[in-house]
């Protein structure tokens, strides 16, 4: 049975480890400073939207 958790726990990291490798992501858009501080600001306000919601109201 020992050598079944670890051909197991192999398979996790093994999956783990390809789905890392094959992650994509879009490349960021070329903002003027302007516009990247307004999208900046508009981000952190709903962020903190959402942390007053969840520390005063409960999480929903």
């Amino acid at each position: 049975m020992q050598g079944w958790r670890w051909v197991m726990k192999v398979g996790w990291l093994g999956g783990l480890l390809a789905m890392t490798l094959t992650a994509q992501a879009e490349e960021c858009p070329g903002w003027p400073t302007e516009r990247l501080a307004q999208e900046s600001q508009a981000l952190a306000e709903q962020v903190r939207r959402w942390d007053t919601a969840y520390h005063d109201e409960g999480w929903r």
